[in-house]
């Protein structure tokens, strides 16, 4: 399945990669993170099934670069708050 995601990455930057395996959606990389943004209908995304059959959603308004901006300021301030929580429990 890598194999096939860092293809389809190559091939669509701005969109998020899913796959369809045993009815569920599989992703990896980044996409895991924006895959619950799938409901907002403002992102641009390709389903993939097992057959490789191509599903694809394109939106007018494609918020593919907000939302990684958005999802990377949060990891960056939870692992802030870990860090220093870590460090007061230690004093």
């Amino acid at each position: 399945m890598k194999n096939r995601y860092m293809f389809y990455k190559k091939l669509y930057p701005y969109y998020v990669i899913v796959f369809i395996k045993n009815n569920k959606y599989r992703t990896m990389g980044i996409d895991k993170l924006l895959i619950k943004y799938l409901k907002n209908k403002d992102i641009n995304y390709i389903i993939i099934d097992y057959k490789n059959n191509i599903v694809n959603k394109t939106y007018q308004n494609n918020k593919y670069k907000k939302y990684i901006i958005k999802e990377f300021l949060y990891y960056l301030v939870n692992e802030k708050y870990k860090n220093t929580q870590k460090n007061v429990e230690k004093c």
